[in-house]
């Protein structure tokens, strides 16, 4: 390194470690400066021309002005000259004349001179020259003598007056104009006297340090604001003649002239070949732009400063963004701004993130099928509401759209038969493929996602925006489709139960309930069936109520463990049957139906009733031949199992107090059901009771018995012809008001318009 400059070798050094902050700062500065210097040049140079251009305007205008007036002044002499020429007193004086008579006609040529003065801003003298007699009358005192050189042949011409300018002629001191008489041979003379001559010159002039000259063509000074040279050949005089001669009308030639600088100027006059010749000095036109050089640093600096504010506030927002990342997530533990660059740090920091972003997405895509399932979870068994589900329906990108929701729940026909022929890889293998078949057949259709829930049962969940009426066809067609298709590919078949049409993703657990319980039923009419609402009803919907409020008996006691009553509901059952039903497929679908709420009500303590048992219960209720047979089965296996298995699950004395609670509201909350009454049935306090329901359910008993009536009131809007005013008496309410208030808090719209909107043809 050099020491005596070592700027060079630690400039890249410097430049290497300096922060963003002051790179982008010292860009910013270095990139304006260069802007502002050539701006500022431009402005000066504007400036300086456009007030030249102003001065030269303003003295190009003098000078022409000036011109004029010495056009004006001399010909205002000449006229003067010829006026006198012409005059009476003129010709009287040419005439023969003697002694005092001579003298009386120039007495009157002087008076008419003196009245031609009074027009004229100038003073003369006036000569009467007779040249054939060598004499001259005169108010100058002059002698013949003094004119006769001047006065040779052919000097004076008629109309045309000789001017004659000073120190032309020896002892000639004065400016004359002479001009002939018309008919003799005699002149007038006109004498302007040099220091008439100089006052003349200053009366033209308009600048205090000007130099005005007045030259005649042949080059001699007729004016000047230097008596001293006037008269005198150009030559005589330090100004070049040259540049006299050819100077133009602007301030472009500049000479030296008496140790000084001067701008000179000059202009021909046409009418009398005088140039009229003005020299300015330099510094008057320096002290005119003196001011031009300072406001132009004076605007650079301005610039500048304004230029270093913009810079800085400018590289603090570019690098404020910057600043507040590196801050915010602690970029680079070891990082330094004065040794290291922060769009390095930046790019590596989002080189991590964009690499962490890629293993989220790698183990999401991993977990994707989980979320999917927990979703179908949510869906079926209404545990979110309907803002929560779409936003995870959008979330998860399901192809689930329409006005109308269906869920079909397929079963593998003879369960045990395909456990036997299948290994459990095997199984996932064909669980899959069906699912797959599924898609294929519904999704040119209508939007469909499937979902496997257990074993031998997948789920189809469709949307539509076809009305109700084409959309239960359209339904019903793909799913004959579909099971066609299993059947044509596996030696095995499907049915599949369809549910009614429902809006919102909320009401898909409705919908899935009751799919579920229509399989109940699937043995009334036989393997590889479509089963949907239309074929149940010529079935179980026109038996008796009375059966189905026993069932509902049978199931709240086989829950509570009281086996005792179950046997006895049972066979309270089994007496009304005969009395009731002529065949046995549609005894055998009352018996699956009450194994269906069963299911359903131990699947709501979050079991499964297929670990309880070995065999299918739907394959061995329907491998029985008489009715003891099924009560006999019912009585020693299927209900002392059920109770067995609830107790070893380990479901709290809470839980199933809740259980026994949430029985009660289903079974009897068309009854003036109070907690007080319910506690009273279960051997609990009031307030016991309430704070259990809380803590299990996270609602109070009021509000769940609510929602529940409003669910039951919903579904006999869509199913039935009840008017409002029944279905408020119904679900306990005094008026109608009051029902349709809570109706409208629970699902945003008044009855009326929720049957409108929903109801159908089934």
């Amino acid at each position: 390194m050099n020491p005596l400059n070592p700027l060079p070798s630690r400039w890249p050094y410097r430049w290497k470690t300096m922060s963003l902050k002051h790179k982008l700062l010292l860009f910013a500065v270095l990139g304006g400066l260069l802007p502002i210097a050539v701006c500022s040049f431009i402005f000066y140079t504007l400036w300086t021309e456009s007030v030249n251009i102003e001065i030269e305007d303003h003295y190009r205008n003098k000078l022409t002005h000036m011109q004029n007036r010495a056009d004006a002044a001399f010909g205002e002499l000449k006229t003067v000259t010829r006026s006198l020429a012409a005059s009476d007193a003129a010709s009287g004086l040419a005439r023969p004349q003697t002694g005092e008579t001579g003298r009386l006609p120039f007495a009157s040529l002087l008076e008419l001179a003196q009245a031609l003065k009074r027009d004229l801003n100038a003073e003369y003298d006036i000569s009467f020259i007779d040249t054939a007699k060598a004499d001259v009358l005169t108010t100058t005192g002059k002698p013949y003598a003094y004119f006769q050189n001047m006065l040779g042949p052919g000097t004076l011409k008629a109309d045309s007056p000789l001017l004659i300018p000073p120190h032309t002629y020896a002892g000639q001191d004065e400016l004359l104009l002479l001009s002939p008489l018309p008919s003799a041979d005699a002149a007038i003379a006109l004498h302007v006297s040099s220091r008439e001559l100089q006052n003349m010159s200053r009366r033209l002039a308009f600048e205090e340090r000007q130099k005005l000259w007045l030259t005649a063509p042949d080059g001699k000074l007729l004016l000047s604001t230097d008596a001293s040279i006037t008269g005198n050949a150009q030559p005589a005089v330090p100004a070049p003649y040259e540049v006299w001669r050819h100077a133009p009308a602007t301030l472009t030639q500049i000479v030296p002239f008496a140790g000084e600088t001067y701008y000179v100027s000059a202009v021909t006059s046409d009418a009398t070949g005088f140039t009229t010749v003005v020299m300015t000095p330099a510094a008057q036109f320096a002290a005119k732009t003196e001011y031009i050089p300072i406001v132009s640093s004076l605007f650079a600096i301005v610039m500048i400063l304004i230029w270093l504010i913009v810079s800085y506030e400018g590289t603090m927002r570019l690098y404020g963004p910057v600043e507040r990342l590196l801050d915010k997530y602690e970029i680079g533990g070891t990082y330094n701004p004065r040794h290291a660059d922060e769009f390095q740090a930046l790019g590596m920091f989002m080189a991590q993130v964009v690499r962490a972003n890629g293993e989220m997405e790698d183990q999401l895509a991993k977990y994707m099928p989980d979320l999917k399932l927990s979703t179908f979870q949510h869906l079926l068994w209404g545990e979110l509401t309907e803002a929560e589900l779409q936003g995870k329906v959008e979330q998860l990108k399901l192809p689930l759209k329409g006005e109308y929701f269906y869920i079909c729940v397929a079963v593998i026909d003879k369960y045990k038969q395909f456990t036997g022929s299948y290994n459990k890889n095997d199984q996932l293998i064909v669980h899959n493929t069906l699912r797959v078949m599924a898609i294929e057949t519904f999704e040119d259709k209508m939007s469909c996602v499937t979902f496997t829930p257990r074993h031998g049962q997948v789920v189809i969940l469709t949307g539509t925006d076809h009305p109700v009426e084409t959309g239960n066809q359209l339904v019903r067609d793909l799913t004959d489709r579909y099971r066609a298709k299993v059947r044509s590919q596996f030696p095995f078949t499907l049915s599949v139960s369809i549910s009614r049409p429902r809006r919102g993703y909320s009401s898909m657990s409705l919908s899935y309930h009751e799919a579920s319980t229509m399989l109940n039923y699937k043995l009334l009419l036989g393997n590889d069936v479509t089963v949907s609402d239309h074929q149940l009803e010529s079935l179980i919907r026109k038996s008796n109520r009375g059966m189905f409020q026993i069932q509902k008996q049978i199931v709240h006691a086989v829950i509570q463990g009281n086996l005792d009553d179950a046997s006895r509901h049972l066979a309270e059952l089994i007496e009304t049957i005969p009395q009731q039903v002529y065949k046995s497929e549609t005894a055998l679908g009352i018996f699956s139906y009450l194994l269906g709420e069963i299911e359903y009500m131990i699947h709501e303590m979050e079991l499964d009733v297929n670990e309880f048992f070995q065999n299918d219960l739907y394959d061995t209720l329907y491998s029985k031949s008489t009715l003891a047979d099924v009560q006999v089965w019912l009585v020693d296996i299927v209900f002392p199992t059920i109770k067995e298995h609830l107790e070893n699950q380990s479901v709290s004395r809470q839980k199933r107090i809740v259980q026994q609670v949430i029985t009660y509201i289903h079974d009897l909350y068309d009854s003036d059901l109070t907690l007080q009454q319910v506690a009273e049935q279960l051997s609990v306090s009031a307030s016991q009771l309430s704070r259990i329901f809380k803590e299990e359910t996270d609602r109070n008993f009021s509000d769940y018995l609510i929602e529940y009536r409003m669910k039951k009131a919903v579904d006999l809007l869509q199913n039935t012809d009840m008017s409002i005013k029944d279905i408020a008496e119904k679900m306990r309410y005094t008026n109608v008001q009051n029902f349709t208030r809570i109706f409208k808090q629970i699902t945003g719209m008044p009855p009326g318009e929720y049957r409108r909107q929903s109801r159908y043809l089934s």
